[in-house]
């Protein structure tokens, strides 16, 4: 089946380092004073306890990621990629030669490839290759409506790339099935993936080391739209990278723009020029304070002349023709949340104090009343204790108050409070903030309620709202400046506003789904940065990008596990409780789809075995059967039970290592003990032969045969259970099936009357047979990687 595509947003490179509660010092010092206090037999019970008191405080993080890592496995299994640069790292160096490592996106796809998390993209909790496919199908025919001259779309009409088009009876799907959901829940280890990282050192000064990671992460993107990745199966699957996200520095950085917000007017004899990478807004005839039209004079202009000072790196990616400036989203995270929201609210909270007497300290001590009162009535986190004029700049009546706050929760919590004030003044600026508030709101919580496409009466109500806001808030910016208060300062992230607003009209208008603007929205990516930039003081500067990343696939790998996404085999469990675990001991995780993990391999040896046993106990119970009558049939099946039980346990003992993941004995008992019964049911039934063979002639035979398959399935379910119980191979089933307990029989009717030489010769083979398995058990040749080298119990 040809696979799905996939597709992703490019935002990259933020200094980031990976979680971790203590330094590598100091888990070592840790582990050195538990291994001293337990000694180190106890301690040798403890995962990894004993191997990471002996590494070096000397050089920690090479030798805590040597047993964590290497040995351990306790990592995503991406290899670390090197690329060369020359450069300057400051002003005063000279140039050197630098090995920046990196992770590959070839290697991420690779990875989830082979470890069947391929469903993590469409956005599935588990494997669903045709649910993905008509996911795929729903997005990609969404977009070219959006992107028509997008190339992806001609490569899959020439068959260079699969879009997984063609599934089939698409009306029979119903909506659930195909859900798009913003990609906003979970950990943000498991639905963002890093491509690198730099010191601030590296690309604050200079752009060389920067663009050069930029430039081999967008050779791997156009490396995976072009050639894709083969899985296990053969199928070949493709990433498509659709756009680069993140905040406007990053944008201007990523893609050298010349047209960005650092061009607004900062003085009087200042000449304005474009502001928008999209549009040529920002001079004199274009002025971008002109945010609330929805017929902008600007639109004649879209993506008419180049933004970009030379080819940036991701021109090599496949993109619309003439339209790369496109690929390069506005993030609504910053433009309002940290943006535009923070204005609105430092104005917002200028309001507010107004209400109360008092100087300005005095008038702002009554809002945080006002606040915490609020907090505690609707459940919000209040984020900051305090509010007073620093947290919005607000030295004097002649500066205009705005958000210092870097949290994005904190603008969300104050336009929320700010709209919950409606009723405290009738003053005409403080109403038409109030409904500013109640616009944005609305516009929001319908964006996060809502799929990643907006059906047209959605985008239709989302633009509606949008244009509200706007609309307020330059009325706002009027009606103050003819009252000559310095408030709701215009910034160019309002005309990234109104650019959202257009799209989501332009589309409802057309009667087709717009994408949602959260889609490019970069707060998880944040959360992403945020949990892990605090830690990466904690590594050597010397190789700080190499140990951060290091540091990173560990915990990647923890939150996978977490999250159900890998599931330790038990047998890999244990072993790397016992600190005894190599890395290729067996397998380090194991997709949803994949089978148990296995205490054996199969070996011809162990077969032979199997079948000479199952020979021999034919041939020992060859001949006339017991001829029990009546309830003493009820002596042999319980004599069947008891030899059934103790087989379980004793292939239990014999084929788990000493170090294995296995129950108890009364468990294992439990576990058999009612299926066994049937066992012994089934083999009551056809020792009285002589009322089995007359059961086609009972008035009702139809339900005794189907009492009879009944518990034949249930003999079959016993031995699946108890072969998925001791994790055992086919090599071993065939052992198991034995008939050991109708062997038993044969000396017990040797006392009744003569046996034959065959019963003799079959018992016999039952006892070569057991010779034979225990000696082909004994080889180590059979053995998987480590098995011979666990140590004895």
């Amino acid at each position: 089946m040809p696979a799905s595509t996939v597709f992703i947003w490019n935002e990259l490179f933020e200094n980031i380092s990976v979680p971790a509660q203590a330094s590598c010092t100091r888990a070592i010092r840790t582990a050195q004073a538990v291994v001293k206090d337990l000694g180190e037999e106890k301690a040798g019970e403890i995962g990894g306890l004993l191997r990471l008191s002996k590494c070096s405080t000397k050089n920690p993080e090479r030798d805590a990621h040597s047993v964590l890592s290497k040995r351990l496995g306790l990592a995503l299994d991406i290899p670390i990629r090197t690329i060369s640069v020359t450069s300057e790292e400051c002003e005063d160096s000279d140039t050197t030669h630098l090995e920046i490592q990196r992770l590959s996106l070839v290697d991420w796809a690779s990875l989830l490839l082979k470890t069947n998390t391929w469903h993590i993209l469409a956005g599935l909790l588990k494997p669903d290759a045709k649910r993905e496919r008509c996911i795929w199908t729903a997005f990609w025919k969404a977009y070219e409506t959006l992107e028509p001259a997008h190339p992806v779309f001609a490569m899959a009409r020439s068959n260079q790339i699969d879009l997984s088009t063609n599934s089939a009876n698409r009306k029979s799907v119903k909506k659930p099935y195909l859900k798009m959901k913003l990609n906003y829940k979970g950990h943000t280890y498991c639905s963002r993936m890093l491509a690198g990282v730099l010191p601030k050192r590296l690309y604050q000064d200079n752009d060389e080391v920067f663009q050069a990671l930029l430039r081999a992460t967008c050779e791997d993107a156009r490396t995976m739209i072009s050639d894709g990745v083969l899985s296990n199966t053969g199928d070949r699957h493709w990433i498509a990278c659709l756009s680069t996200v993140g905040d406007w520095p990053f944008l201007q950085k990523a893609g050298g723009l010349t047209r960005t917000f650092n061009n607004v007017v900062k003085r009087v004899d200042q000449v304005a020029s474009g502001i928008c990478h999209w549009c040529d807004c920002g001079p004199d005839s274009l002025p971008f304070e002109r945010f609330s039209t929805r017929r902008p004079d600007w639109m004649g202009t879209l993506f008419t002349t180049s933004p970009f000072l030379q080819s940036p790196a991701s021109s090599v990616i496949p993109h619309a023709p003439g339209k790369l400036a496109s690929t390069f989203q506005f993030d609504l995270f910053h433009n309002w949340h940290l943006g535009v929201g923070r204005n609105f609210s430092g104005s917002a909270l200028v309001l507010l104090s107004d209400l109360h007497d008092g100087n300005v300290e005095e008038r702002f001590a009554q809002v945080t009343i006002q606040y915490k009162d609020w907090c505690k009535r609707t459940g919000h986190s209040p984020i900051m204790s305090k509010i007073h004029k620093d947290n919005i700049q607000w030295g004097s009546t002649s500066e205009f108050p705005t958000g210092t706050w870097f949290k994005g929760g904190v603008t969300t919590n104050m336009v929320l409070f700010f709209e919950d004030c409606k009723d405290l003044s009738d003053e005409p600026l403080f109403r038409l903030a109030i409904q500013a508030a109640q616009a944005i709101n609305e516009f929001l919580k319908l964006l996060y309620s809502s799929d990643v496409w907006l059906p047209p009466a959605v985008a239709r109500r989302a633009a509606e709202l949008l244009f509200r806001f706007l609309r307020r808030y330059e009325a706002c910016a009027r009606l103050a400046f003819q009252e000559s208060r310095t408030l709701f300062v215009l910034q160019p992230k309002l005309h990234t506003l109104q650019h959202a607003a257009v799209v989501l009209l332009q589309r409802a208008n057309a009667s087709l789904e717009a994408l949602n603007p959260l889609v490019f929205a970069s707060q998880m990516s944040e959360d992403f940065v945020g949990r892990q930039s605090r830690l990466s003081r904690r590594v050597a500067p010397q190789q700080a990008i190499k140990r951060v990343i290091e540091r990173y696939l560990q915990a990647a790998y923890s939150e996978f596990v977490a999250s159900g996404y890998f599931v330790l085999p038990a047998a890999r469990h244990d072993s790397l409780q016992s600190g005894i675990a190599e890395r290729n001991d067996y397998p380090r995780c194991k997709s949803n789809s994949q089978s148990a993990p296995c205490m054996e391999v199969l070996h011809k040896e162990l077969l032979t075995a199997a079948g000479v046993a199952s020979l021999g106990g034919m041939m020992a119970v060859h001949g006339p059967w017991p001829s029990l009558e009546g309830l003493t049939s009820l002596e042999w099946a319980c004599l069947a039970v008891v030899f059934t039980v103790a087989r379980c346990l004793l292939t239990q003992k014999v084929m788990s290592p000493a170090q294995g993941r296995r129950p108890g004995a009364l468990i294992v008992s439990k576990l058999v003990l009612l299926a066994a019964f049937t066992v012994g049911i089934e083999l009551s039934l056809y020792n009285e032969w002589h009322g089995f063979w007359s059961i086609p002639w009972l008035p009702r035979p139809g339900p005794v045969f189907r009492l009879v398959a009944v518990i034949g399935i249930c003999d079959a379910c016993s031995v699946i259970g108890t072969t998925r119980l001791i994790q055992i191979t086919s090599a071993a089933f065939g052992a198991l099936l034995v008939p050991f307990h109708t062997v038993t029989l044969l000396p017990i009717e040797s006392l009744n009357s003569s046996i034959s030489v065959i019963n003799w010769l079959g018992l016999v083979l039952c006892v070569t047979s057991a010779v034979m398995y225990f000696k082909a058990r004994q080889s180590t040749a059979e053995h998987p990687a480590g098995y011979s080298t666990l140590p004895p119990h």
